[in-house]
């Protein structure tokens, strides 16, 4: 059984694909950036890890960073939609769970905030803290004194996978979320759950 449950944000806990493809678009044309022309171009970015894929486009991170927060600052925290069955099922966790995730942790808190989900979750680690979530993986089993052996992430896409098979923790695929499931597939996740109940089942509260 799991000691500790780290989830992902978007895609997972929320639907907010819509939303955030338009912000980050917004955010790199500001920049002068074309390296996002379509759907396709943003989900690439999550092949790995997030702010590594716009490095290596050529994205200064800190100048993205400045530009990023007064625009993530105008999103409605009302169009960031819960999924509520999701929602149902991390309230029957009874282990520690705790936010790892590329958006902004003061974002997050406020759609928790508003559709009343905070109380769940320990611990929020944005972007913020550190731009890797390998990193921040590991700073969540050093705070909590879980081993990798007794941690699991769950997230939505290839690059989170990746992400935590290199901090050596066990890694559950949700196919909701942003990557379809056959792209899911191709990165061998060690679960791959199709609902709620499912994910509930793997963790086993």
């Amino acid at each position: 059984m799991f000691k500790l449950v780290l989830f992902d944000f978007d895609g997972v806990l929320v639907d907010s694909l819509s939303v955030y493809e338009k912000t980050v678009t917004e955010c790199l044309q500001k920049i002068g950036s074309q390296i996002v022309q379509n759907r396709e171009d943003f989900l690439a970015l999550f092949n790995n890890n997030f702010y590594e894929a716009l490095a290596e486009n050529g994205i200064d991170l800190e100048e993205f960073s400045r530009i990023s927060t007064p625009i993530l600052q105008a999103v409605a925290v009302a169009d960031i939609i819960p999924f509520d069955s999701v929602c149902k099922c991390v309230e029957q966790i009874k282990i520690p769970i705790a936010i790892i995730s590329s958006n902004s942790a003061q974002a997050i808190k406020a759609v928790f905030e508003y559709w009343n989900m905070k109380p769940f979750f320990r611990e929020i680690f944005g972007s913020e803290f550190r731009y890797s979530k390998k990193e921040k993986i590991d700073y969540a089993m050093k705070m909590f004194g879980v081993m990798p052996k007794d941690t699991i992430y769950v997230g939505d896409t290839v690059g989170d996978i990746k992400e935590a098979r290199q901090a050596g923790v066990m890694v559950a695929a949700v196919s909701w979320g942003w990557h379809n499931r056959k792209h899911l597939e191709e990165a061998m996740p060690d679960y791959l759950v199709d609902t709620p109940e499912e994910l509930l089942a793997v963790i086993k509260l």
